[in-house]
């Protein structure tokens, strides 16, 4: 992450800004729906441009069952907790076409978003 410009961080911060935007416009929607899944797909390249191989990551993750802890000092969520949910799993759904394999795990562990 820290490989990346100044002028590039702000650059997916504000393309980050503008997915979140439209994911709060689009709650209701099913997760499944193609609009949202093409935002949740846009914000997996983002975080795909910052941090190589995070499919492979994600997957090691499940594996080992590491469920990732809200900071929200940290990382302060633009979601409320019924849209977290919802993005969720609207990137459980994601993550699924693209090979993450949960065995049987109800939901994503909830990333910061």
């Amino acid at each position: 992450m820290y490989n990346i410009s100044e002028e590039k961080q702000q650059e997916l911060n504000l393309q980050a800004a503008g997915i979140f935007s439209e994911l709060k416009q689009s709650y209701g929607q099913d997760p499944a729906s193609e609009n949202v899944q093409r935002l949740i797909q846009d914000y997996i390249d983002i975080a795909e441009e910052i941090f190589e191989d995070i499919i492979p990551f994600i997957q090691e993750l499940v594996d080992k069952e590491i469920e990732i802890e809200d900071e929200p000092g940290l990382f302060p969520s633009p979601f409320s907790k019924e849209e977290e949910e919802w993005v969720a799993k609207a990137i459980e759904l994601c993550l699924v076409k693209k090979g993450v394999n949960f065995n049987g795990n109800e939901t994503v562990a909830e990333a910061s978003i």
